[in-house]
């Protein structure tokens, strides 16, 4: 942000987002090793509703909030890395992979370019389960979750604040009911409420409730600050090596990371924790690249193991974490620096979002012929068997549906037991069942 009502760039942030990644990273490529890192979304979730919320309030204070502005800003943040990120996924499948995983991958191409892919996985499958590995743009739920949470939030806000002035009790009003669905629901549906936004928004609009109350601009002690950001580290901390994959979540145990996160951002940049660790060079660098990095690592890692078969070695997985850290940084420095510069800002816009549009076009083409638009001797050579069953059981002829008054029962006998024209020499077999019997039909002819 750029002018006179941008918010002050502070450094520990970066080196929050650093700590977030980090665990992400660190749960991805060796989750023994850090068994509940997976809670660094959760952070970013926090330092998400901070930081755009309060360019909304400034600029709206200021009378110079616009909705295409901040829709434009928002795609030329979000857009460029993702087109890439899902390009190159959507690219690579087309050549290497087998049909059937063409298709679900075509498929969550589609609902990454429109901001829902967290609706179809919380119906297709746990984010903790083995065969995630497999699904390149998994990591994308949270990314929906987020753009979500900016379709609807500058709208009801600005809609509010026009008629009336306590905001900050609809933000209240919001992140406690949003915590309720999502305390009520994990035990009851986790999938579900691990990947939906209603009881994924509380942990955004932590990050709100901080901006609206100004919490983090309150004149706090240097004792206090450092109390609150080592306290906000310690849960975080907790939170990272005491929760794994059987750990129910997010419900309570959420609290931990988001409530952390929290801490930190009040605590301010004077905190012994902020000047001398999250604001040191070398984090502030992995923050600053961090959301390219969150974009490349989990597509890599998943097709390493689609393509390998097994599991990966730590040595291949090592060089993966070295390559997501070189092209996040590509990405950063030749892709977002320069689509970030002053100027032009809706063109960037238009330009970008021709090209999403670009790619949503290509993967619905594909989605039309079984997920592929250029077909592959990879692809092709492993395509499922079409088999028809119900010829291979004799369905409805002497596969008898009992329950099927007009299935073939009356001619059972005379047609299936093979015994027209026999000459009484040759042994006969009666093949007699249900469908697993029928299933060896077609072996025993």
């Amino acid at each position: 942000m750029h002018g006179q009502h941008a918010i002050k760039y502070r450094p520990e942030i970066d080196g929050l987002r650093a700590i977030a990644i980090l665990s992400v990273l660190l749960f991805h490529f060796f989750p023994t090793v850090v068994p509940g890192g997976f809670v660094g979304v959760d952070v970013f979730f926090v330092i998400s509703g901070y930081l755009i919320s309060s360019i909304i309030f400034n600029q709206h204070a200021a009378g110079e909030f616009s909705f295409l502005n901040f829709y434009a800003r928002r795609v030329r943040r979000i857009f460029p890395a993702l087109i890439i990120v899902l390009a190159t996924v959507f690219a690579v499948g087309q050549l290497m992979f087998l049909l059937q995983e063409n298709k679900e991958l075509t498929k969550h191409v589609i609902r990454s370019t429109l901001f829902v892919l967290n609706f179809t996985l919380s119906k297709d499958i746990g984010y903790f389960e083995t065969s995630a590995d497999a699904k390149p743009l998994l990591h994308l739920w949270s990314l929906a979750v987020e753009e979500q949470f900016y379709i609807v939030f500058p709208l009801v806000f600005v809609i509010y604040a026009a008629r009336f002035r306590n905001f900050g009790l609809l933000v209240t009003v919001g992140l406690i009911a949003s915590l309720g669905a999502c305390l009520l629901l994990t035990p009851l549906a986790p999938n579900a409420a691990f990947y939906l936004p209603f009881t994924r928004f509380w942990e955004i609009f932590a990050g709100v409730f901080i901006a609206r109350f100004k919490l983090d601009q309150r004149d706090h002690s240097p004792a206090w600050a450092n109390v609150m950001a080592l306290a906000g580290m310690t849960l975080i901390l907790i939170s990272i090596i005491a929760l794994d994959l059987q750990s129910s979540f997010p419900g309570y145990w959420a609290l931990l990371p988001t409530l952390g996160s929290s801490l930190i951002i009040v605590a301010g940049g004077h905190a012994w924790l902020a000047r001398h660790i999250l604001s040191r060079p070398v984090f502030v660098f992995v923050g600053v690249i961090s959301y390219p990095l969150y974009l490349w690592h989990w597509p890599l890692l998943s097709i390493a193991t689609i393509t390998e078969g097994k599991e990966l070695s730590v040595e291949l997985r090592a060089m993966i974490a070295f390559a997501s850290f070189g092209l996040a940084w590509a990405t950063y420095r030749l892709v977002e620096k320069p689509l970030r510069q002053p100027g032009n800002l809706m063109r960037k816009f238009a330009g970008l979002g021709a090209m999403m549009a670009a790619i949503l076009i290509a993967a619905l083409l594909a989605q039309k012929t079984d997920g592929v638009l250029i077909r592959t001797t990879a692809n092709d050579a492993a395509a499922p068997p079409q088999y028809n069953w119900k010829a291979g059981y004799r369905q409805d002829h002497c596969f008898v549906d009992a329950l099927d008054p007009n299935s073939g029962a009356k001619s059972f006998v005379e047609e299936c037991s093979g015994l027209e024209g026999s000459t009484g020499l040759s042994p006969h077999v009666i093949l007699w069942g249900d469908s697993h019997a029928a299933a060896l039909y077609p072996g025993m002819r």
